[in-house]
């Protein structure tokens, strides 16, 4: 569960650090916040909806496309979106191919060994050798075994 919290993680960062613009929200009433909360949620989800299919045309995992370069490439190309039927399928077609190619490099395993600095714990005291724990040699799925 560690990485997929982690996963969650980046996606709280991808809504606050990349896609709101201010750090404070502009909205002046209570309603006006839950309203402006709401449409930074709708763009997120857009914005991964977008991602989402321009990995699935590509073959791959949606978590390998970069959520910063797909957020730029949205605000560079809707304002050139076209009126027309034809030329919208083509502009969307062309928008998944460039999204498509904002590709990451496969993710590490994320480890943290269990063990805390505090005095008068229950938990072995860190020491130097946690620091630098040994890299896992299998995929985390493939690590576990539900019987």
């Amino acid at each position: 569960m560690y990485h997929e919290r982690w996963e969650e993680e980046l996606s709280i960062d991808e809504l606050k650090t990349h896609q709101k613009e201010r750090p404070t929200l502009r909205s002046q009433t209570p309603l006006g916040v839950v309203q402006e909360i709401e449409g930074l949620m709708l763009a997120h989800y857009a914005v991964r909806a977008v991602m989402y299919q321009a990995a699935r045309e590509r073959g791959l995992d949606p978590r390998r496309l970069s959520f910063t370069g797909t957020l730029k490439i949205l605000r560079m190309r809707l304002a050139q979106a076209p009126a027309g039927r034809a030329a919208v399928e083509r502009w969307w077609e062309d928008l998944l191919m460039e999204v498509g190619e904002e590709e990451l490099p496969a993710r590490r395993d994320r480890i943290n060994p269990r063990v805390i600095k505090k005095k008068m714990s229950q938990w072995p005291k860190k020491r130097p050798h946690h620091r630098k724990p040994p890299r896992p040699s299998m995929p985390f799925q493939d690590s576990i075994l539900i019987t």
